[in-house]
């Protein structure tokens, strides 16, 4: 049977995950395939895809460490089907939320990519800690202008499109060191085809190990990227406020990373747009910051996170 989807699963050195992520996606109940792109991993990985002798599992290794993005193209390029979803290497595909996927798919042909809510899983020393984000759905065009304001919408594990999109809208970039998944779905909503399908579709478990969130340089610079490369959007449609505000995360970020030449050029392109207003919005979004920062560490310790 021809898979009706194809799950790309980028991975490097996931060996002690991968067995669950794949049964996760096997447990699925829909004809499908799963093509491991392996980033040059130097544990067991291998072993642990090859273990499971199923012909619905295709396993790729990438000639050299290149980054999840050329993994996630790599996996696109090779899928047999024309629905693609992702799921991370550290992440778990809820139970029967691919189906009801692909069968909006079917019934909706104009729809090219969509997004779906999800679960954040923070494994504590005591108990896990499980969060569930879900979105409010909105128009298409309400949809763009709402991605251009925060510059983000959902991680990739959720993402899923027609071949056909990213022929028309491109590939992952893999100039961005960052905000790759955020890129992705900018480009898809501009598009107006990206739809929001009301199921949890997958458990995103904040494991240890290397990660863009958790590099500070990467994530600031990848951030500072994105704002460059949609800066004409966001004036056209949202305005310079919205643009100074970016600016100002964008300095907020490089100086958390301790890149202070990279700050003063974040916050002269914020003042540039506005003297009185950037004074009011930088010690606004400082303090947002902080107790954003204040709290994720509030509940480690409270809830004895790992």
């Amino acid at each position: 049977m021809n898979p009706e989807v194809t799950v790309v699963i980028p991975t490097y050195n996931r060996g002690h995950l991968i067995r669950e992520v794949i049964n996760s996606v096997l447990s699925q109940e829909v004809p499908l395939e799963i093509i491991v792109v392996d980033d040059g991993s130097t544990d067991n990985t291998a072993d642990i895809v090859y273990s499971f002798q199923d012909n619905r599992i295709r396993y790729l290794r990438l000639k050299e460490k290149s980054g999840a993005q050329v993994a996630r193209n790599t996996g696109v390029q090779e899928a047999k089907s024309e629905l693609i979803a992702f799921l991370d290497s550290d992440d778990i595909m809820l139970p029967g939320s691919l189906a009801v996927r692909v069968d909006y798919f079917k019934n909706n042909p104009e729809c090219e990519s969509c997004y779906s809510d999800y679960q954040v899983c923070f494994p504590g020393k005591r108990k896990n800690y499980i969060k569930t984000i879900s979105f409010r759905p909105d128009s298409s065009d309400g949809r763009y202008a709402n991605v251009l304001k925060h510059l983000a919408l959902a991680p990739t594990s959720v993402f899923m499109a027609r071949r056909k999109a990213f022929r028309d809208i491109g590939y992952m970039d893999v100039n961005l060191p960052a905000s790759q998944d955020n890129d992705i779905f900018i480009r898809s909503c501009r598009r107006g085809t990206c739809h929001y399908i009301p199921v949890c579709a997958a458990c995103l478990v904040q494991h240890g190990g290397e990660s863009v969130c958790r590099n500070p340089v990467r994530f600031a610079q990848g951030h500072a990227m994105l704002i460059e490369k949609y800066k004409d959007d966001i004036l056209a449609g949202l305005g310079r406020r919205v643009l100074q505000r970016h600016y100002i995360s964008s300095a907020i970020n490089f100086w958390t990373a301790g890149r202070i030449p990279e700050t003063k050029d974040a916050l002269k392109k914020a003042a540039k747009l506005g003297i009185i207003s950037f004074f009011l919005f930088l010690p606004a979004i400082a303090a947002k910051r902080c107790a954003y920062f204040v709290a994720k560490l509030l509940r480690k310790k409270l809830l004895g996170l790992t």
